[in-house]
């Protein structure tokens, strides 16, 4: 039985058509164009729908809808509705409060007719199709209907506007019902944001990386900022290119289904039904699919109950994020997946010049999964409540499992204080009474608990086998007796003596196990205490799964790409094909990683996460204290070539290596202890920059470089690291696990909080990266001035302090922002009337938003411990609220018209390192006047007229 929709008349563009159609020459929509088959023993039925409106953003206002653009999977033609609030009328519109009822013929059951529970009402399940916007979802569901789903999947976390937590969609029912012939069907509405398949951005790019064209997609690029007047002025051309998006998502879907084929074959592997929504959960299901090849596991346990399955899933939720995070003991804090290194690494310095290079590790996570193994099987948790007397130690767990940790299979988890300076190990601030619970934060694991190194406390830092091969080689015997004094929260080991050497071993181990009546979990009742404890007799035995059999043709594959793209003309798209397949596979490789630290993920690995983690920091830690860095950032540090740490006669203890950035703190002997010196031995010198090249003398060489292309640098900088930390036995250097490369060379570099920085090229080019500012982002003044790029927050900041040290205020400015889930959310659940409700907006909108930024960051400087960095958060945040001011306030002159910069990092920094509360006695901060170090304001105002004059000074 087929049924049709609708026989209204609308226009069809169709998207075949060798040239631009004309308006009056669009035909009458057929409505066999739109079809399903009915099967009236189903009790639902499905329909697939690609939609795309074109608009235009107004500011702190709704979008102006132009049109709505509708496309089914099969047919060549694409219905074109004008929306009914534009009013031009060139083209049909639809009917009521959205496009779904007009194109569907359906009814919405006003008076409650149609009862849910009914008999005989079935299922109609529309499968929408779209990229990212709210905003095509309110077009053809209508404001309210739209807002509900967006409701619903804010509150499922199944959008993309709410990080990291798209998902393929359930069904939404809504309150409209359609007859054919004598069946009652409700309308359910799943939909399908397509942007959450690829790498972020555009539709248009998205396309390119599936080697999809958009040729349409040109025509309107003179006419983004005014697409209604475009519309007015030529409908022709718009309808052809509003048709061409809606048609190219069914061919983005295609195309990333066999994109996910072609993965699978490098793998080895038959792509699996069912499609994945999203990269996280493809990946995720490429994952557990290779395990279980790898490990020859049968399907016919799949339906056995959990504790006699050997599917690979099973056994990894011991080690799973989501499961050791609801422990109530100890072991709760191994769900801490660690990030990696992130540290302003000379905070008293803002400023350098000379050859300034920009250096990465090559591949940190994808090479680090070369080394790595995924380890199937149950590991042994040690962790407080397992009946010890006394607390363990790192000292102590190192003794008790001597012999069996296996590198890269386990790792603990320690905290304490210190006597000396360390900057290795970082920490994360939980305690027993968090609730673990899963946030939105930055956090990779997703629990809120902030991130840092301290150098005099370590909490809950993670030591797995690098470094612990670093502390090692480098603490002094005074340094090692203390670290290993160090409190064990927890640890997960894998141990050698439970390892299998094969899956077929491990599988007729686990077998017999299964077989046998010691493979259970009890709960024993001390009868004298009257408390419980867990007696698991489940076997540990455990296979470590190579992932480099997985990861290594998926480099390959991408190496394979990037080759064919050499060979291709940029302006092709042959070129635009070949770079987003080794974009795809090199997010496929990267997403691998997210997979094992997910909470989200059943396959995820703390074990294995943290190991990965652990081994960039290191490396890191090496990069850095090698070159003598400004900040680290991840996998990649910058430095002067001209002022490396030249490689010392002695070891330098870990005390005076994370106190060298600080010289106030080393005496002359420990001074000694390091130089400074040119990158292999001779000075650098820039000569000339010609032709998009770089060119400088090193001795008697002359270096050539481009953008990212530095090889030179490259062997001269591995070669200086290895040499710096050889005959230490650290396996990442002796195993040869990184290469390093070099992006570009600077003549100056100025750096801000913890990771913001700015290069100025040898041709004057400035290259900023700060997290939250965009360049190219339009601003205005309090007034409406529109603002340039240097006027505007951290890039006014960065161009003030290449004239010096000292700076004037920084305005207050506006800039347009796109509005996020969360914050709709928030605001709609206000019961504070606000122009989002009144406007009834969805997110997706553009609103604007006032950005104050702060010169100083708090973050940016070296804390001894914990407490210690939330007293000066804390009182910071008090002298926001009570002067206007925060910790800037001690360093402007009397007039309140300059900041001395460079005096507020050394004071601040120095204030720290001596362990002082804050800079000045608190008590001197009285209500109508106060006295400071450095610097003194005896201006004779009032605290509210002082506060009223720095009014335009805000925290962003």
């Amino acid at each position: 039985m087929t049924a049709s929709f609708s026989n209204c008349n609308m226009a069809v563009a169709n998207v075949h058509s060798s040239k631009a159609l004309k308006v009056g020459d669009l035909t009458t929509f057929d409505p066999s164009d739109l079809k399903i088959t009915i099967d009236p023993s189903k009790k639902s039925q499905e329909i697939n729908l690609a939609i795309d409106t074109e608009y235009l953003a107004r500011l702190d206002s709704n979008n102006q809808y132009i049109n709505v653009t509708v496309a089914t999977r099969y047919s060549t033609k694409t219905l074109f509705l004008e929306h009914p609030k534009l009013g031009l009328n060139l083209a049909p519109t639809w009917e009521g409060e959205c496009a779904l009822k007009t194109i569907l013929g359906a009814k919405r059951d006003y008076e409650g007719i149609v009862k849910e529970e009914q008999s005989g009402i079935k299922l109609l399940i529309v499968n929408i199709f779209y990229y990212y916007a709210p905003g095509d979802l309110e077009c053809f569901l209508g404001y309210r209907l739209a807002r509900d789903v967006v409701m619903n999947l804010e509150r499922r976390g199944n959008t993309r506007i709410k990080r990291n937590k798209n998902k393929f969609q359930s069904n939404i029912k809504l309150d409209y019902y359609l007859t054919i012939g004598s069946e009652t069907y409700q309308i359910a509405v799943n939909p399908i944001d397509l942007s959450a398949i690829g790498e972020k951005g555009s539709l248009r790019s998205l396309a390119e990386q599936l080697g999809v064209l958009m040729p349409q997609k040109s025509l309107m690029d003179a006419d983004k900022r005014d697409m209604p007047t475009a519309y007015k002025n030529n409908p022709e051309d718009f309808i052809e290119y509003a048709a061409g998006d809606a048609r190219v998502l069914f061919k983005v879907w295609d195309a990333s289904e066999k994109l996910r084929n072609e993965i699978y074959a490098t793998v080895g592997l038959n792509s699996q039904s069912n499609p994945e929504m999203t990269q996280g959960e493809r990946v995720a299901k490429l994952l557990m699919s290779w395990l279980d090849d790898h490990m020859g596991l049968p399907d016919e346990d799949i339906n056995l109950p959990d504790e006699k399955r050997t599917e690979v899933c099973h056994f990894a939720a011991d080690a799973n994020v989501n499961s050791l995070r609801q422990k109530q003991t100890t072991a709760k804090y191994a769900a801490l997946v660690h990030g990696g290194r992130a540290k302003n690494e000379r905070p008293m310095k803002y400023k350098a010049e000379g050859v300034i290079a920009d250096v990465d590790g090559s591949g940190f996570y994808s090479r680090s999964l070369l080394h790595l193994h995924y380890p199937v099987g149950i590991p042994t948790i040690v962790h407080d409540g397992k009946g010890r007397k006394k607390q363990l130690t790192l000292e102590t767990f190192l003794k008790e499992y001597k012999g069996e940790l296996v590198p890269g299979c386990w790792f603990a988890v320690v905290s304490g204080k210190l006597s000396f300076d360390q900057n290795i190990i970082c920490s994360k601030d939980a305690d027993d009474d968090d609730d673990f619970s899963l946030t939105d934060g930055d956090d990779i694991a997703n629990i809120n608990a902030p991130f840092g190194i301290f150098t005099r406390e370590i909490k809950n830092g993670v030591i797995n086998h690098d470094i612990l091969q670093i502390l090692q080689s480098r603490a002094s015997s005074k340094e090692w007796a203390e670290l290993k004094t160090l409190r064990l929260e927890t640890a997960i080991v894998y141990q050698k003596q439970h390892q299998c050497q094969t899956p077929q071993e491990w599988r007729e181990h686990i077998k017999g196990e299964l077989e046998s009546d010691r493979y259970d979990i009890q709960v024993v009742t001390d009868k004298r205490t009257g408390t419980e404890e867990v007696k698991d007799h489940r076997t540990r035995a455990w296979y470590a799964a190579p992932l480099r059999d997985l990861v290594e043709p998926l480099m390959e594959k991408r190496t394979h790409y990037k080759d064919l793209r050499k060979g291709a003309d940029q302006s092709t798209a042959e070129w635009a094909l070949y770079n987003g397949r080794q974009l795809s596979f090199k997010s496929t490789i990267n997403t691998i990683y997210g997979v094992l630290a997910s909470p989200h993920k059943k396959i995820s690995n703390v074990c294995v996460a943290n190991n990965i983690t652990a081994k960039a920091r290191a490396t890191m830690w090496m990069m850095s204290t090698a070159v003598h860095g400004y900040q680290s950032i991840t996998d990649g540090c910058q430095y002067n070539l001209n002022d490396i740490r030249l490689i010392p006669e002695r070891k330098p203890s870990l005390d005076v290596t994370a106190r060298f950035n600080r010289p106030h703190l080393l005496d002359r002997r420990e001074k000694s202890r390091f130089k400074t010196g040119s990158l292999g031995g001779h000075h650098w010198y820039f000569k000339r920059v010609e032709g998009g090249k770089t060119v400088l003398q090193h001795g008697e060489v002359e270096v050539v470089g481009t953008k990212e292309a530095w090889h030179y640098i490259d062997k001269q900088f591995k070669k200086h690291l290895y040499t710096f930390f050889g005959n230490s036995g650290i396996d990442i250097i002796d195993q040869d696990i990184f290469d390093f490369e070099h992006k570009d060379v600077y003549k100056e570099l100025l750096t801000h909080g913890q990771a913001d920085y700015q290069f100025v090229g040898f041709d004057n080019e400035l290259k900023t990266k700060a997290r939250g500012h965009k360049e190219d982002l339009e601003a205005w003044s309090l007034d409406g001035e529109v603002l340039d790029t240097s006027k505007k927050g951290i890039f006014n900041l960065f161009n003030q302090l290449r004239q010096g040290g000292k700076i004037t205020p920084i305005q207050v400015h506006r800039e347009p922002h796109l509005l996020q889930i969360n914050e709709w959310h928030a605001i709609w659940e206000s019961r504070t009337p606000n122009i989002i409700k009144q406007t009834e907006q969805l997110p997706g909108t553009i609103i604007s938003r006032d950005v104050k930024f702060r010169p100083i960051s708090i973050a940016q400087f070296s804390f001894r411990t914990i407490d210690q960095r939330k007293s000066w958060e804390t009182y910071n945040e008090k002298l926001k609220l009570k002067y206007g001011w925060g910790i800037e306030m001690f360093f402007y002159d009397q007039e309140s018209t300059t900041l001395d910069y460079e005096t507020a990092l050394v004071t601040i920094q120095i204030a720290i390192d001596e362990d002082q509360e804050w800079i000045c006695k608190k008590s001197t901060l009285r209500q109508d006047k106060f006295t400071h170090f450095p610097l003194q304001l005896t201006d004779g105002l009032t605290n509210k007229q002082r506060m009223a004059k720095r009014m335009w000074d805000f925290e962003e």
